[in-house]
């Protein structure tokens, strides 16, 4: 039996994953290399697929998980808990911003800031466009930001 070797982007490092060519191994190796972040309860285990996060709001003791699709679900994490495990994955492809206490958002979505309506704009840019509220005073910092940065709005 040979093996098939994956590379894969797993909790902010590159590992050589080496799998058994068979079915079933190469499917689990397949799994590893999704962008996927995993969160594991007692009860359930919810994988948020990376590629259609969002953003994520605080919720109490929960974060309310959205995709760019619309699609949410409540996660049983608090924000800080989705937060640090989203940072290993920050990179060219993702960038997951925490904005204020209770908001993170993944700036390749990002297509409008609106300050008098207090939200940004996600959007996909095909058919897809979520609004999320956020503080103006918060909201006017990660404006500048974007600005100064050189990206255009």
């Amino acid at each position: 039996m040979g093996y098939v070797h994956y590379y894969s982007f797993v909790y902010g490092f590159y590992q050589d994953l080496q799998c058994e060519s068979n079915e079933q191994t190469t499917l689990f190796c397949f799994l590893l290399i999704m962008a996927r972040v995993n969160f594991n309860t007692r009860d359930e285990l919810v994988s948020i697929d990376l590629d259609l996060f969002a953003a994520a709001q605080a919720s109490g003791s929960y974060t309310r998980i959205l995709y760019i699709t619309k699609r949410e679900f409540l996660i049983t994490a608090n924000i800080s808990k989705v937060e640090e495990a989203l940072k290993g994955f920050n990179g060219p492809e993702y960038k997951f911003l925490r904005l204020g206490r209770s908001v993170i958002i993944n700036h390749k979505y990002l297509m409008r800031i609106e300050l008098n309506k207090q939200q940004l704009i996600l959007s996909d840019g095909d058919q897809h466009d979520l609004r999320v509220r956020i503080p103006k005073q918060t909201l006017r910092v990660y404006k500048d930001a974007v600005a100064q940065s050189g990206h255009k709005i």
